[in-house]
């Protein structure tokens, strides 16, 4: 619930986000600890719904340049 990726990722594949919160827990306690860094890591990588990071990076480095 913190960044909202184990929802997007439930949703893309259809299934209940309470699942993927249990693997996600199950894997980070498994791999002391690994599986927080990859979650927050995939956090960042992954778009959010309705967005397009990449094009966004572009826009903005556009505006800093016409300042």
């Amino acid at each position: 619930m913190l960044t909202g990726l184990c929802g997007g990722v439930a949703e893309y594949f259809g299934i209940n986000s309470g699942i993927i919160r249990l693997i996600v827990i199950f894997l980070s306690v498994g791999s002391v600890g690994t599986g927080i860094i990859v979650y927050f890591i995939a956090s960042f990588i992954i778009a959010e719904e309705g967005t397009d990071r990449i094009e966004a990076e572009f826009v903005d480095a556009d505006d800093k340049q016409n300042k």
